[in-house]
């Protein structure tokens, strides 16, 4: 059987072989396995010599063998105790660049099949760990064509979405922050996309710690600020431009230590956009910035003053009708949090940082307050 199963590898993998032999070859190697004659494991050592070769077409080949052989698999044939050495194998294998795509493909399909036992079963956590930390530090994600891109990603999501894999890989030292960044930096396609602005609000949520990381993350996704997209004919992913737009505002707003860049993109955008569009989302993110940190901690007294001259021109100057009404809509709430928070600085337990890094006087909150009230009568005059 052995000397089968060696014959048949040798069909799969060798370059002279025809099509035909190879596509037989997979075929009966995953029906042997499938029937328990061999084991995955069995293949992976009987590949050995073609996973050692000088030739990298042929290492290529063997790994790709492992590969088309999960896919093939019945959903639940895996035994969970073989998990921990394919991982294994596959993080061993992710610093072979001629293998990557092929890695990439294949450890996908067993956090497709197998998610929830590698986040449960403590065997699999350092394997599934070494593999992440050889992707962040080992692969160039961005050389990667479209669908191998989004194996990688998965398997970062996999990673940070886990509060098991995060603090293990922050025990391991590994900076999934700048890790990430680096995978992510330049993505352009928007299923992909999609999968980015899943994955940066946790990450930003969860291990964000520093204004240096913050530095490396916002520029990564902030560069498709305001994002317009239109999808081509017959798109068979569903994705449209709000998903997109509503991902984005999310990682816009995901943390605290990126909330002033964040302002001052939008403010930005709403004072230089020609496409309406644009200036919704600047106002939808300076509105949710406020809301979810406060106005003094998001924007700061002079970041209000800012807001107030910036919003008062869409609602005196612009000629879209839903513009007007958003910017009305995004004074209201700054209006109604600074309001609340003038109120809590009079109170004995009031006290904030402020993100200017100084206290700002009474006179100062309230001056913001005035600016922002006379804003609304001058809406009323206008209307």
């Amino acid at each position: 059987t052995m000397a089968t199963l060696a014959a048949k590898i040798e069909a799969f993998c060798s370059q002279t072989s025809p099509k035909e032999a190879s596509e037989a070859a997979l075929s009966s190697i995953a029906s042997d396995v499938s029937s328990g004659t061999i084991t995955l494991l069995k293949v992976v050592e009987e590949s050995g010599d073609y996973l050692t070769s000088t030739e990298d077409v042929v290492r290529s080949r063997a790994t790709m063998l492992l590969a088309e052989v999960l896919a093939e698999l019945p959903l639940e044939w895996l035994a969970a105790d073989q998990i921990p050495p394919l991982l294994g194998f596959y993080a061993g294998r992710l610093q072979d660049e001629p293998c990557v795509k092929e890695v990439l493909r294949g450890s996908f399909f067993l956090l497709d099949r197998f998610g929830a036992t590698l986040d449960g079963d403590s065997s699999c956590h350092v394997p599934f760990v070494t593999l992440v930390q050889s992707l962040v530090t080992n692969v160039h994600v961005q050389t990667l064509p479209l669908a191998n891109r989004h194996n990688a990603y998965s398997i970062l999501q996999a990673a940070i979405l886990s509060p098991t894999y995060r603090e293990l890989l922050s025990g391991l030292g590994v900076n999934m922050v700048e890790g990430f960044a680096h995978c992510m930096d330049g993505e352009r396609d928007p299923r992909n996309l999609m999968l980015c602005f899943q994955i940066v609000p946790v990450l930003a949520q969860t291990l964000l710690k520093t204004k240096e990381e913050a530095d490396i993350l916002f520029p990564i996704f902030s560069c498709y600020f305001p994002i317009t997209f239109t999808p081509p004919p017959n798109d068979k992913f569903g994705i449209t431009a709000e998903m997109l737009r509503e991902g984005l505002c999310n990682c816009m707003t995901s943390s605290l230590l990126m909330a002033h860049r964040a302002f001052d993109l939008s403010l930005g955008k709403l004072a230089a956009a020609e496409l309406a569009i644009a200036r919704l989302d600047s106002l939808d993110v300076i509105a949710t910035l406020a809301n979810k940190y406060g106005v003094q901690e998001a924007l700061g007294v002079s970041g209000a003053r800012q807001a107030w001259s910036a919003i008062r021109l869409q609602i005196v100057d612009s000629g879209e009708a839903e513009v007007q009404q958003r910017a009305r809509s995004c004074l209201r709430v700054l209006l109604r949090l600074a309001a609340e928070e003038d109120d809590k600085r009079g109170e004995p337990d009031g006290e904030r940082m402020n993100v200017d890094g100084e206290d700002p006087p009474a006179p100062d909150a309230q001056t913001c307050l005035q600016a922002m009230m006379g804003s609304m009568m001058m809406q009323c005059m206008v209307e």
